[in-house]
C-alpha cells in the first residue's frame, strides 16, 4: 500500500519526537549525576505587529503630524484610534529627518518614537517614502518637495528604512502625490517617477520580502500647468515600463463638494478618475492588483460636521461595492485649529480639543466591515443618510459645467420626445384611417394603343460599355484594415464608464520635398475626407488634491 505524504511526514515527527525527549532525558541524568546545573536558555522578546489586511474592507487613518507631536499627545492619539477600532496608519518616513546629510549616517530616533509606538498597539503601518533633504533634491529643487537627483540615492534610503522597520511596516507609498507641482518639482514627470519605483521597488523587496508596495499614489486632479491628470499619469507610467514594479495602486479621490458616488454625469469626477484608472490596469495586464485609497478627507471649514460624516460614509460603502479596491484611510485624526476658516486645519474627525466630531461613529462601525451598519449609523446620527448640503460642482470649470450642460439638456430631449410620442397616440387613435384609394378603371382598347404609341415614342437609355478589370498595381493604396471596437467597460457599483479611444500617433511625413506635386484636373473625384478622431479635455480647475502632508 503507498503511504501519503501526510503520513509518513507523521511518522518521522513522532520518531524525532521520541529521540528528542530521549536525548533530553539523558543530557538532565548526565547533568544530575555530575553535579552541574543545566544552562538556563536565554528569553527572547517577540512583537506582534499588526500587518495592513489589503482588502476594502480595512480603514485607517493618514496622519503625516504624528512626528510633530509630543509624546504625550502621540500615546493619546495613538490610544484613541485604538478605541474606536481603527488599526492602520498612513504615517511619512521623511528621507529629510532620516537622512538629514549625505555622509553622517542615519538618524533614526524620529521614526523610531512614531514607528515603535504604532508597533506596541498592534497598528499596522502604511509608510511614504519621499520628502528629500536639500543634498538629494534635484539642483534647482527645494528640499521635501523637489526630485531626487539620484534614483540610486533614493532606493538606498528605501533599503535602509524597510530594513530597519521589517515587520512594522507593511507597505510602502513611493512618493506622495507626484502628479502635483506642490509635491513633485520642478514639474509633474510619469517618466521620472516611474524611474524612483524602478530603483525602490527591488530595494525594498531585497529588505523585505512581505513588504507591500504602492505606487501612484496620485492626486484626483485634472490637466493644468501645475497638474496631471491621474489617469493620464498612470498611462505614462505604464508606457515608461513601471508594470513589474508596484503591488498596487493608490489614488485620492478628494472632492469637497460632490459625495464619491454621485460623480457619474462628471467625467474628471473621482469615482470616473478611479474607473478609468481601473481599465488601464485591465488593458495592461494588471487586473490582479488593487487600488487602495490612501487619502480622503472632508474639511469641516467648508461643510458641516454632518457633512463631513455623509461623505466619508458615502466613500466607504462605495468603496465596498467592487472587488478590485484595496485599504482606504481617512485624512485625518485630530483639527489643527477647529473653528479656523483654512481647510487644512479642519479635517480631523476629532476636534483640536480632542473631542469626537460625527464621522468618528461612522468609522467606529466601518472597521467592522458592515456596510448595513455604516447607513445605519448614517440615518440614526446625522437623521437622513444624505444629510448635508451638496455644493454644485465650481462654476467656473468648463469641464463640470459642460457635462451639466450635456446632461440636461438630453434630459429635456428625452422629456420632449416622450411627450410627442403620447400626443401622436392619443391623437391617432380619434382619427379615422384614411379610405383605400380607387381601383384603376379598367383598360379600354384607345387607352392600350395610346400606351403603345407612347413606348415607341421613348428614346432607349444609353448603356455604358463594360470595362475590363484593370490588372493592380504596386501603386494602389492598401486596403484600410477594419477598426477594432472597443467596448470593454469599467463598472463602480451602478456606475459605467466607457474607455476613451487612445489618439493613434500621426503617421510619418514620407513626402519627399523636391517631388512635384500631382497636377489635379476637374475630372478627378473629389478625395473622401480623412477619417478623424480627435478626443480633448477642457482645461479646468484642480479640484482634487487637499492632502496636506507635512514633514515629520
Amino acid at each position: 500500500m503507498k503511504v501519503s505524504t501526510p503520513l509518513r511526514r507523521s511518522g518521522l515527527l513522532k520518531t524525532l519526537t521520541v529521540v528528542a525527549c530521549l536525548a533530553v532525558a539523558c543530557a538532565g541524568a548526565s547533568l544530575q549525576a555530575t553535579g552541574r546545573q543545566p544552562a538556563r536558555i536565554a528569553s527572547v522578546a517577540v512583537v506582534n505587529t499588526a500587518a495592513i489586511v489589503p482588502t476594502n474592507v480595512t480603514v485607517g487613518l493618514a496622519d503625516p503630524m504624528l512626528g510633530f507631536l509630543s509624546d504625550a499627545d502621540l500615546n493619546r492619539q495613538l490610544d484613541l484610534m485604538v478605541s474606536i477600532g481603527v488599526t492602520s496608519l498612513r504615517i511619512d518616513v521623511p528621507w529629510v529627518a532620516v537622512q538629514p546629510t549625505r555622509f553622517g549616517g542615519y538618524d533614526w530616533s524620529k521614526a523610531d518614537r512614531v514607528i515603535n509606538a504604532a508597533a506596541a498597539r498592534g497598528i499596522g503601518v502604511l509608510g511614504i517614502l519621499g520628502q528629500p533633504p536639500a543634498w538629494a533634491a534635484a539642483p534647482g529643487t527645494p528640499e521635501l518637495s523637489g526630485r531626487p537627483a539620484s534614483a540610486t540615492a533614493f532606493a538606498q534610503y528605501a533599503r535602509a528604512v524597510a530594513t530597519r522597520y521589517r515587520g512594522k511596516i507593511s507597505a510602502y507609498e513611493i512618493w506622495n502625490e507626484p502628479n502635483m507641482l506642490s509635491f513633485y518639482k520642478p514639474y509633474p514627470d510619469p517618466v521620472g517617477y516611474t524611474a524612483l519605483l524602478r530603483a525602490a521597488y527591488p530595494a525594498i523587496k531585497a529588505a523585505d520580502r512581505n513588504a507591500i508596495v504602492v505606487g501612484g499614489v496620485l492626486a484626483a486632479a485634472v490637466d493644468t500647468s501645475y497638474s496631471v491628470d491621474p489617469v493620464t499619469f498612470v498611462q505614462r507610467m505604464y508606457a515608461a515600463g513601471a508594470k513589474p514594479y508596484f503591488d498596487a495602486l493608490s489614488y485620492h479621490p478628494y472632492q469637497h463638494g460632490l459625495k464619491f458616488s454621485e460623480g457619474g454625469p462628471w467625467v474628471d469626477a473621482p469615482l470616473n478618475q478611479g474607473l478609468r484608472i481601473r481599465q488601464l490596469m485591465i488593458d495592461y495586464g494588471d487586473a490582479g492588483k488593487k487600488i487602495w485609497a490612501s487619502e480622503y478627507g472632508v474639511p469641516t471649514a467648508l461643510q458641516d460636521e454632518a457633512t463631513q460624516a455623509a461623505f466619508i460614509a458615502d466613500l466607504i460603502s462605495t468603496w465596498r461595492t467592487v472587488d478590485f479596491t484595496g485599504p482606504m484611510f481617512v485624512y485625518t485624526m485630530r483639527d489643527k485649529l477647529t473653528g479656523s476658516t483654512d481647510p487644512e486645519d479642519t479635517f480631523g474627525i476629532f476636534r483640536s480639543d480632542w473631542t469626537a466630531k460625527l464621522a468618528v461613529d461612522v468609522i467606529r462601525q466601518a472597521v467592522g466591515g458592515s456596510p448595513a451598519a455604516i447607513a445605519m449609523v448614517t440615518r440614526a446620527v446625522l437623521g437622513d443618510a444624505g444629510a448635508g448640503t451638496v455644493a454644485e460642482p465650481v462654476p467656473s470649470v468648463p469641464t463640470l459645467l459642460r457635462e451639466a450642460l450635456t446632461a440636461a439638456v438630453s434630459a429635456i430631449v428625452r422629456v420632449v420626445a416622450d411627450v410627442v410620442t403620447r400626443v401622436v397616440a392619443t391623437v391617432t387613435r380619434f382619427v379615422p384611417p384614411p379610405a383605400a384609394p380607387a381601383p384603376a378603371p379598367a383598360p379600354t382598347a384607345e387607352r392600350v394603343v395610346a400606351a403603345s404609341d407612347t413606348r415607341r415614342a421613348v428614346e432607349p437609355e444609353a448603356v455604358a460599355p463594360v470595362q475590363a478589370p484593370r490588372e493592380a498595381s504596386n501603386d494602389d493604396p492598401e486596403p484600410e484594415a477594419p477598426r477594432k471596437s472597443r467596448d470593454k467597460t469599467s463598472t463602480w457599483g451602478s456606475h459605467t464608464t466607457q474607455e476613451p479611444e487612445t489618439l493613434a500617433e500621426p503617421a510619418a511625413d514620407t513626402t519627399t520635398p523636391d517631388a512635384e506635386a500631382p497636377r489635379s484636373t476637374d475630372d478627378d473625384p473629389a478625395p473622401d475626407a480623412p477619417d478623424t478622431e480627435a478626443a480633448g479635455k477642457s482645461d479646468s480647475d484642480d479640484s482634487g488634491s487637499d492632502s496636506g502632508d507635512g514633514a515629520a
